[in-house]
């Protein structure tokens, strides 16, 4: 089942737990190394009949103050939370863009391909522009040689259709995940989801991404039950990580990758890198 919404105020753990323990444990080991050093150089040096200086046990006596920094420190690392809901749903967006990078890998070959169409794309355009039947036979005349070479394989096509698919999948996959992981709220819903299933992220909860419902959920193994997030607004948190086709496209215009493309280049500076504006 899935459970209902519901918020539950949690303080913020220590930012770094673990260094007062490398620190006051450190401390507590420094003195146990210079005991058991002291204990064996008094022991055989009192066979050998060789007197130690008065005070060394002394030197390596654990102070209570530090009884106190180490149990203290033990205390608080008890009861922190290294690794909760944020980290858990920001772990699961990285390993969906790491597939995202293979889709995109797939992409660039295929369409790489493709793109050398451009060239006879360009040549019929200006043909096109300049209305001469002198151009219009050039694009004819270069057709015929390399009708071959300019002629797209269904193969290269059905690469190109489905990395494109993959490439949208993982990255609707990964901006959920990470879009969730950046929100408050959802955090704290899956934080307490856990608590209230005595889960931990670690080992005890297993993430789904829900692209025909627009929701996360994570299913919690210590009791089969789980926790659900939408992102589309639609629940009581309210969360919308949606943005429309056309600002996608406004916001790719001025990524390196568009930038960098065949289609924004032109044949010739990408493919041979010259007349590069």
């Amino acid at each position: 089942m899935i459970a209902g919404l519901f918020l539950i105020s949690t303080e913020p753990a220590n930012a770094d737990p673990l260094d007062d323990l490398v620190t006051t444990s450190g401390d507590i080991v420094g003195q146990l190394n210079l005991a058991i050093l002291t204990v064996a150089g008094q022991g055989a040096n009192a066979a050998d009949g060789y007197v130690s200086p008065t005070g060394m046990a002394a030197n390596a006596h654990i102070s209570q103050a530090q009884v106190q920094a180490y149990n203290n420190a033990i205390s608080v690392v008890a009861g922190a939370s290294f690794y909760g809901a944020q980290e858990f749903l920001q772990e699961q967006g990285d390993d969906a863009l790491d597939q995202m990078e293979l889709a995109v890998g797939d992409f660039v070959d295929a369409a790489t391909e493709i793109a050398t169409i451009l060239e006879v794309a360009e040549m019929a355009e200006e043909a096109q522009s300049s209305g001469t039947a002198e151009d219009a036979q050039e694009v004819a005349e270069f057709v015929e040689a390399n009708e071959t070479s300019l002629t797209l394989q269904q193969e290269t096509v059905d690469e190109y259709n489905d990395s494109l698919d993959e490439v949208e999948e993982y990255a609707q996959e990964a901006a959920a995940y990470i879009g969730l992981a950046n929100n408050q709220d959802a955090v704290d819903f899956f934080d307490t989801g856990a608590d209230n299933n005595n889960a931990s992220f670690v080992d005890e909860a297993v993430a789904s991404f829900d692209i025909s419902n627009n929701r996360i959920v994570v299913q919690w193994q210590t009791t089969n039950n789980g926790s659900a997030v939408y992102f589309d607004g639609t629940d009581g948190l309210d969360i919308d990580l949606f943005k429309t086709s056309a600002q996608i496209l406004t916001d790719g215009e001025s990524e390196l990758f568009y930038l960098t493309s065949p289609t924004y280049l032109g044949y010739d500076c990408f493919f041979n890198q010259q007349n590069c504006e």
